[in-house]
């Protein structure tokens, strides 16, 4: 797994618009910037995590049977241009 376009992707998702970010919005409305920060990092680290282990299994996977890669590439491409239309 190239590491830097890993860490890069992680990096640039996590400040894309969504749910967390709304959330830590209204935390540091409600608390107050010094009590949101935990939240935030937990927010940061959780993503990492899930995006690390999707990673490693979506790695595993395809070293355990190679033919799902191509289908696997198709169905991604696929979510991706339903999401963005």
């Amino acid at each position: 797994m190239p590491v830097l376009s890993f860490l890069l992707f992680v990096f640039i998702t996590s400040f894309t618009p969504g749910p967390n970010n709304f959330m830590a919005l209204a935390f540091a409305n409600k608390l107050g910037l010094k009590k949101t920060i935990p939240f935030c990092l937990g927010v940061g680290i959780g993503f990492f995590v899930i995006t690390l282990l999707c990673s490693v299994f979506n790695i595993a996977l395809t070293n355990v049977m190679p033919i799902i890669e191509l289908p696997l590439t198709i169905l991604g491409v696929g979510y991706i241009l339903l999401i963005k239309s």
